[in-house]
């Protein structure tokens, strides 16, 4: 079957919206697992290959570790964060194969053979202060991605969630000892714990190849996407380590437990948070104005998957207003850069995600654009 000319890919991703939104009800599809799925994805965090809790030293530390909050000396109101994350394939599928993309069809299934359209927005305003922040949390994301020649699998992601998330942090100083320009710790102990409230619709399922082949199974099927509301509740856990060897290095040791236990929801149907168990360690050389940053972190420490796949490593090369990041994150590079000045931030970063149970067998290359409008108090 030939599709119409002319189609958008807006419209494929719309219907699938629409008709996951219709009713129906009893037909059994599959959860997606294959890929580590994140509550939150930070976007100076994944241009630094995902390396972050053993940084945690600005306000996205509320939702990746909140000890970080004990670090923090500075006031802000951060109303207008606003996180855009997309997949290469999105453009470079919508480019070549237009015409196949008006309508979901055999035809459209083998232009999507391999590709992976995703997106996601997520909306975060914050307010922070030293060893405490409050902030609320908006995401929407959607997936669409075909596997398998011969027996062709459809792997279908949709799912809102919003709720409110308060964390805060404490700190405890060990010894310090004196030097030319100022007296510096020599450790540091940050204990951080942060709880919310989410409440959330969809998930992320497979779908059987005959869901092309009998329109009657589309509703049913597609309806157990997107499942109603569900409520749930969230526990954060955080702690550093950090040293002060001279006065322009900092040495931080990092774990944190986001979403410790996971996070049901009741009634049952959204897919659960699952928790995501990682530690780090980063070194900084340089002032606050003016540093070079490396980090090393593992993620998803308590999951049984393939070692590469809980790897990041990231660099940051800070001068001034301007920052440069690079990194990789599992087995694939990333970079990227942020401008700040005063009260206006714009941070843009690559990466690539792993969509298999092994390393190195599908990636899928995502471009990530963070506005942040912020009020320093």
């Amino acid at each position: 079957m030939v599709a119409t000319r002319g189609g958008r890919l807006e419209r494929l991703l719309f219907m699938i919206y629409l008709v996951a939104s219709c009713g129906g009800t009893g037909f059994s599809v599959e959860a997606l697992a294959d890929e580590l799925h994140t509550f939150y994805r930070g976007v100076r965090a994944q241009a630094m290959g995902g390396a972050y809790v053993a940084v945690a030293d600005d306000e996205e530390a509320l939702f990746l570790n909140p000890a970080g909050l004990a670090g923090l000396s500075d006031r802000s109101l951060h109303y207008m964060s606003l996180d855009i994350d997309g997949a290469q394939d999105i453009l470079t599928t919508y480019l070549e194969n237009a015409s196949a993309l008006s309508g979901l069809s055999i035809n459209t299934i083998n232009q999507l053979m391999g590709k992976n359209l995703y997106a996601r927005g997520t909306f975060t305003p914050s307010f922070v202060i030293p060893n405490f922040a409050i902030g609320a949390i908006f995401d929407a994301q959607t997936s669409v991605s075909v596997k398998n020649q011969a027996l062709p699998t459809i792997n279908v992601g949709y799912q809102y969630l919003y709720g409110i998330q308060v964390a805060t942090g404490l700190s405890f100083k060990f010894g310090s000892r004196s030097t030319r320009r100022k007296r510096s710790v020599l450790g540091e102990l940050r204990l951080g714990v942060g709880a919310k409230v989410l409440w959330k619709r969809g998930g992320y399922r497979t779908l059987p190849m005959d869901f092309l082949l009998n329109a009657d199974q589309a509703l049913p099927i597609l309806n157990q996407i997107a499942w109603p509301w569900g409520m749930g509740y969230g526990l954060d856990l955080g702690a550093m380590w950090v040293m002060n060897p001279t006065s322009n290095v900092r040495l931080a040791l990092g774990a944190a437990f986001i979403n410790a236990g996971d996070v049901t929801y009741s009634p049952a149907g959204p897919d659960k948070e699952k928790g995501n168990l990682s530690a780090g360690a980063s070194i900084r050389i340089g002032d606050d104005s003016t540093n070079i940053l490396v980090a090393y972190e593992q993620q998803h420490i308590q999951e049984d998957v393939d070692f590469r796949l809980k790897q990041h490593l990231g660099v940051e090369l800070k001068a001034s207003n301007l920052s440069i990041f690079g990194g990789m994150h599992q087995t694939s590079l990333t970079f990227g850069a942020a401008f700040d000045v005063w009260l206006f931030r714009l941070t843009a970063a690559s990466y690539a995600q792993e969509l298999g149970a092994q390393a190195l067998l599908d990636s899928s290359r995502r471009y990530m654009l963070r506005i942040d409008m912020k009020m320093p108090m």
